[in-house]
C-alpha cells in the first residue's frame, strides 16, 4: 500500500536503511567469494538479493519524490565514507532509484553529477 508507506516516518527512517544495509553484506574472503557464483537475475535468498528486490519494489511503489527524500540522506552518508563497502552500496541504491527518480535527477543533473563524483 504505497499511500500508506509514504506517510509512515519509519518508512525514511529505518525501513529504507535496513535495506540498504542489506547492500553491505559483502563477501570479504577474496578466496571465498571467487568460488561463489553471481546471482545475475537476483533471484537468490542472500541478503543482497533480497535487498535488491526489496528496495526496487518498494522505491517504484513510493514514487520518485518519496524515494528521494528516502535515499539522499543515505547516499550522501554513503558516498563520502572512506569504507568501499558503503561507496559500493550508495552507486547500487543510485542505479536501483534511477527509473523511478530519472524526473527529478534529470532535473537536478548538476547536483547529481556532483553528488556522485
Amino acid at each position: 500500500m504505497p499511500a500508506v508507506l509514504r506517510k509512515t516516518p519509519e518508512t525514511q527512517s529505518l525501513l529504507f536503511p535496513a535495506l540498504v544495509s542489506m547492500l553491505m553484506e559483502v563477501e570479504k574472503d577474496d578466496a571465498r567469494w571467487t568460488e561463489t557464483e553471481e546471482d545475475a537475475d537476483n533471484v537468490g535468498k542472500d541478503a543482497i538479493s533480497t535487498g535488491i528486490n526489496s528496495l526496487t519494489r518498494l522505491c517504484e511503489d513510493l514514487g520518485g519524490k518519496t524515494t528521494l527524500a528516502c535515499a539522499q540522506p543515505i547516499l550522501k552518508e554513503c558516498l563520502s565514507s572512506p569504507d568501499w563497502i558503503k561507496q559500493q552500496a550508495a552507486y547500487m541504491v543510485l542505479g536501483l532509484i534511477s527509473a523511478p527518480t530519472k524526473d527529478s535527477l534529470i532535473q537536478n543533473m548538476q547536483e547529481t553529477m556532483q553528488t556522485v563524483a
